[in-house]
C-alpha cells in the first residue's frame, strides 16, 4: 500500500495540505479519503482513484505492493469505471497493458461520468488521440517515438530500453501534437532513471 499510517501526519507536518493517491486497495483509500476530507481525522485532502485498470495480460501485480484491477474486455473496463465512479473516486487510473479498445471505453466511460483519467499507456500519441490527457512517465514518450512503433510490445518481450532507440526527430511534431491535444506528462524522472 502506497499511503501508509504514518504518511498523514508526516506531510501535514511539512506543510502538505493536498495529495492524490493514485493505486490503492479502493475499499481502503476510500475510507482514508471520507476521513481526512470530513475532518474526523487528521490528514491533507485527498483525491483518489482507488485500484488501477490494467488489461488482460497484467504483469504489475507481480510487486505485492501495486494493487490493479485486471480487465479482459472493453465491456469490463466500462463497468468498473462505473463501480469506481459509483463508489466515489475522484479520479481514475490506468496502467500499460489496457487494449487501445480498453482504454476507450475508459475513456469514454469517465468522460460520461466527468471523471479525468490519469496514467500509463502503452503509446502516449495514441492515448491522446483517444482522448487521454493525462499520462504517467515517459517512457510512453519513448514508445511513441520509435522507429518501428512496437515500443510497448518489444519491450515485454525483450526487455529493451526504449530511450536508447527514440527517433529524436520525430519530438518536435509529438510536442507539437500534446501541446493541440491539451495533454499534461508527469515525467517521473527520478523515479525511472535514477540508475
Amino acid at each position: 500500500i502506497y499511503f501508509p499510517s504514518y504518511m498523514p501526519q508526516m506531510l501535514l507536518r511539512y506543510g502538505v495540505t493536498t495529495v492524490a493517491d493514485l493505486n490503492n486497495d479502493t475499499d481502503w483509500i476510500l475510507l482514508q479519503h471520507e476521513a481526512f476530507n470530513s475532518g474526523k481525522t487528521r490528514g491533507p485532502r485527498m483525491f483518489v482513484s482507488g485500484e488501477a485498470m490494467d488489461g488482460p495480460t497484467s504483469v504489475t501485480n507481480t510487486d505485492q505492493r501495486v494493487v490493479v484491477h485486471s480487465l479482459k474486455t472493453p465491456e469490463e473496463a466500462r463497468a468498473y469505471v462505473r463501480s469506481l465512479v459509483a463508489r466515489g473516486v475522484d479520479v481514475v487510473k490506468t496502467n500499460y497493458t489496457l487494449t487501445y479498445d480498453q482504454l476507450a471505453a475508459i475513456l469514454d466511460e469517465a468522460k460520461k461520468a466527468g471523471v479525468p483519467v490519469v496514467g500509463h499507456s502503452r503509446n502516449m500519441r495514441k492515448a491522446a488521440e483517444l482522448g487521454m490527457k493525462y499520462m504517467e512517465h515517459m517512457n510512453t514518450v519513448a514508445w511513441a517515438v520509435l522507429d518501428d512503433d512496437m515500443g510497448y510490445e518489444r519491450w515485454q518481450r525483450e526487455g529493451f530500453t526504449p530511450e536508447r532507440r527514440m527517433d529524436t526527430s520525430k519530438f518536435p511534431a509529438l510536442v507539437d501534437f500534446m501541446v493541440k491535444q491539451g495533454v499534461f506528462i508527469n515525467p517521473t524522472l527520478v523515479n525511472n532513471w535514477r540508475t
